[in-house]
């Protein structure tokens, strides 16, 4: 396996500065990392308070004179209104050749000597973040979000990745130079970075250089993404963790979506994206600036008309897709993509469409394009998976908890635990997927954190046997699985050790396997006496055999949180004839009693619920917000029928289990996981503010929608409970008169907006859930208080809308991301549960 610089093919590769010499350089950054004079001309805007960061507050960008268009100047106005306190510094032609005769004249007839404008531009953007620091942006470029909660204090560089291609031929249609390629009209980092000093030595060492028949190919190896693309993954190559102290010039590599979203949906984003930080809008100012009169010259002319007149059509792209073919070790390669999650971690992967899939998903270009993934599941939506199980384990300087992660796939949430400091053991047998995940655990430095179980493969006690793990390879050779070829969903999965039960009878002797394992359970493969706070299982159909091999430890000491993949259809596949009886019956059982759902189901069973509201019409785009389904629905005992007559056969739905008296009984013995469950699941559901309830606008809007809907004067009423609930909260402030214990028992929303309390000129009074033989008073309630709420004044005792068409399912949806908290927060105090009704988004 192949990480990074070797296997990128760039034959760049040199001696890297040792980590205390680039301490030493770091050391004075410190001194520059404050308030930085700005241009002359500039003006100053005043400073924000912000926390140190190595990366000066400092707009870099630039255009061939101050007569810069009017459409640009709207983009430009973006920055300075998001980034209050910036120094915003802008250079002409003329400003950009004095700053490099000042600054860098050991660069002055490199610059002078390149062909192109854009060249030029390119040079300039990566000399003058070089010497100052800062952010460089396009003036084509629009800031949808204020970097300043972007950028870490410990950031030293900061990119986002562009394109995700699976091979060389589409890479070069689509007219990039690396399939895997970083982009440059925005960067951030801290003045003096290696990766930007190797850019402009490599820039003036080859100004002489041809790179491509195409000047469009040729600009872009020369000084354009190709070369940029390549000095950052060089600098990104080692671990930061692997001298004997940590590398303090750091690359982070955002995913596709924060910076590379397109102005048109493509490639699987969309500039409506919630990630998009910064959106391109490929003006292409640069193609049309004028050259500058030095450079024109006979023997450039010449040059032009031969590679126009005497090269055949194709010829240049043909040539670079067989560089980048000789370059490319397919499958082997590993990027790094800094992850949506706090904190931030780098999980390292292949490129799309090249690695191994798992519940039916391209993790690899998912986690590339967003930054997160999460079983069928819209990319971004919160509160996710692994925000819900790490949060139940607790904060940072928090107890540590235990997180045992069975097919773990790229560490999505193992690693997750892991950058919490929480003690991980990870199972995970695809050979890809598990060299993958060996590699960002010694990226990351978390060694000490995560244990990886590579050659266990987990089920019943009836079955522990000794396997081989080999899958045929396209070629038809025994053993494949780590080539660079794709493999096929089944393949992967008998990779893995998760395919048809019949596939793993009769096997070879060990001499003759390349990948021998055995099957065990995972009461066995665990260390004795370890205490397990949160079990995840995503097993393509066998959750219930590794249930039933959990059984000893789930009767002994019962996990808080239990998360697995449910796919009836596999799960009859691999032996599980009425996953109902197998699953669902025991767990209930046992006493996780509280469940909840997300997927497809959770998705279709919100939009029945509100397809009246909408269809009726008269919604505002604020209360329509409101109407986005959660990522989680509570699950009854009744909705089992449902949750396995419609899930998909090919996309699992994630269910979430709680177990409240074993959250109780770890708290009662001193270990604190239902408290730091109760905090984190707090954090999550407000995103950490602790001042408010950010989650309940989304759920009295939901309440207040419902009810209006019901009523003849329902787009009025809509409105009205809109303005509302959002005076409501502000009212409210950050109290919260709770009795949620009374909301989970009867397991509607509703309950709990009413245990909220109701808010009346700035006053919140707590107020018990109503029962649930009360529901038609309180539905009439609902009514009245959506027809008459006004700016200062909402009811929250909207109540459960039993009586209403179509209500019972709305009961349902608006308990959502309850189920949420209950999974998380409730496992010590229920009433923190309130924070998370609605939308819980962090």
């Amino acid at each position: 396996m192949h990480l990074l610089g070797p296997s990128l093919g760039t034959g760049l590769l040199g001696a890297r500065p040792s980590p205390a010499s680039r301490s030493a350089d770091l050391a004075r950054l410190l001194s520059l990392s404050g308030d930085l004079e700005p241009e002359e001309g500039v003006p100053r805007v005043p400073a924000m308070p912000s926390a140190p960061k190595l990366i000066p507050r400092i707009l870099h960008q630039t255009y061939k004179s101050a007569d810069v268009p009017q459409s640009a100047r709207r983009l430009m106005l973006s920055w300075r209104t998001l980034h209050p306190g910036w120094d915003i510094r802008f250079y002409d032609d003329q400003d950009c050749l004095d700053f490099v005769r000042r600054e860098f004249p050991e660069y002055l007839a490199a610059y002078r000597g390149l062909e192109r404008d854009v060249q030029r531009s390119d040079f300039f953007r990566y000399m003058v973040v070089l010497r100052l620091g800062g952010v460089y942006a396009d003036i084509d470029t629009e800031a949808r979000q204020p970097l300043d909660g972007l950028l870490a204090s410990s950031d030293t560089l900061v990119v986002g990745w562009e394109s995700d291609f699976p091979d060389a031929q589409t890479t070069v249609d689509s007219w990039y130079v690396r399939p895997r390629q970083v982009l440059q009209w925005v960067f951030a980092a801290a003045p003096g970075h290696p990766a930007l000093r190797a850019a402009c030595d490599r820039i003036a060492a080859g100004v002489a250089t041809r790179h491509s028949l195409s000047p469009a190919i040729d600009t872009l190896e020369r000084t354009g993404p190709g070369l940029f693309t390549d000095v950052v993954l060089e600098a990104a190559a080692g671990s930061p963790w692997a001298g004997a102290a940590r590398d303090p010039w750091t690359v982070r590599i955002l995913p596709r979506v924060a910076f590379g979203a397109p102005k048109a949906p493509a490639h699987g984003l969309t500039p409506l994206d919630p990630g998009v930080v910064v959106l391109h809008h490929f003006m292409g100012s640069w193609r049309s600036r004028r050259r500058w009169p030095w450079q024109v010259s006979a023997g450039e002319v010449a040059r032009a008309l031969a590679r126009r007149f005497l090269a055949r059509p194709g010829d240049a792209e043909a040539a670079e897709v067989r560089k980048l073919e000789a370059a490319d070790r397919g499958a082997e390669q590993l990027y790094p993509t800094s992850l949506t999650f706090d904190p931030p971690y780098v999980a390292l992967a292949p490129r799309g469409g090249l690695g191994e899939s798992q519940s039916g998903a391209d993790v690899a270009a998912a986690l590339a394009a967003h930054g997160s993934w999460q079983p069928s599941v819209q990319p971004l939506r919160g509160p996710t998976l692994a925000e819900v199980l790490v949060g139940s384990l607790g904060g940072v300087g928090q107890r540590r908890g235990t997180l045992v992660d069975v097919g773990a796939g790229y560490g999505v949430v193992a690693l997750a635990a892991a950058a919490r400091g929480h003690a991980v053991h990870a199972f995970e047998a695809g050979p890809r997927s598990a060299a993958a995940l060996r590699a960002s655990v010694a990226y990351n430095g978390f060694g000490d954190r995560v244990a990886l179980h590579e050659t266990e493969v987990l089920g019943a006690v009836v079955q522990s046997a000794r396997l081989c793990l080999d899958v045929p390879a396209a070629g038809g050779e025994a053993g494949g699985a780590t080539g660079a070829s794709p493999l096929g969903e089944a393949a992967v999965q008998l990779a893995r050790g998760y395919g048809p039960p019949e596939a793993y009878g009769a096997r070879e002797e060990p001499g003759e396997c390349r990948r021998p394992a055995r099957r065990t359970t995972l009461a066995q493969a665990l260390p004795a006496g370890l205490s397990v706070d949160a079990l995840r299982i995503s097993a393509n159909g066998w959750e219930a055999h590794i249930l039933e091999g959990f059984a000893p430890l789930l009767a002994a000491a019962p996990a808080p949180v239990i998360a697995l993949e449910w796919n009836p259809a596999a799960l009859r596949r691999a032996g599980t004839p009425d996953p109902v009886a197998a699953i669902l019956r025991p767990l209930h059982d046992a006493g996780y009693t509280e469940a909840s759902h997300s997927g497809y189901v959770c998705d279709e069973r919100w939009y029945a619920a509100t397809y009246g509201v909408r269809r009726r019409g008269g919604v505002t785009p604020e209360e329509l917000a409101a109407l986005r389904q959660p990522t989680w629905c509570r699950l009854h005992v009744e909705d089992w029928g449902a949750l396995l007559e419609r899930a998909s056969p090919r996309s699992p739905e994630t269910l979430l289990f709680v177990n409240r008296e074993a959250g109780a009984a770890r708290r009662r013995m001193g270990g604190g996981a239902g408290d730091a469950a109760a905090r984190a699941g707090h954090a999550e559901a407000t995103g950490g503010d602790e001042g408010a309830n950010d989650a309940e606008p989304g759920a009295l809007a939901r309440a207040a929608l419902g009810a209006a809907a019901a009523n003849a004067g329902g787009a009025e009423a809509v409105a009205a409970a809109g303005h509302g609930s959002r005076a409501a909260v502000e009212s409210v402030g950050g109290e919260t008169a709770a009795n949620a214990d009374a909301a989970a028992a009867t397991g509607t929303a509703h309950d709990a907006q009413a245990a909220m309390g109701t808010a009346d000129g700035g006053k919140a009074a707590a107020s018990p859930s109503p029962a649930v033989g009360n529901q038609p008073a309180a539905a009439g309630a609902a009514r009245a208080d959506a027809a008459t709420a006004t700016q200062g004044q909402v009811r929250s005792a909207t109540g459960a809308t039993n009586s209403l068409g179509g209500a019972a399912e709305l009961e349902n949806m608006d308990a959502a991301v309850h189920a949420t908290a209950a999974a998380v927060a409730d496992l010590a105090d229920a009433q923190v549960a309130l924070h998370s009704g609605g939308d819980a988004t962090r």
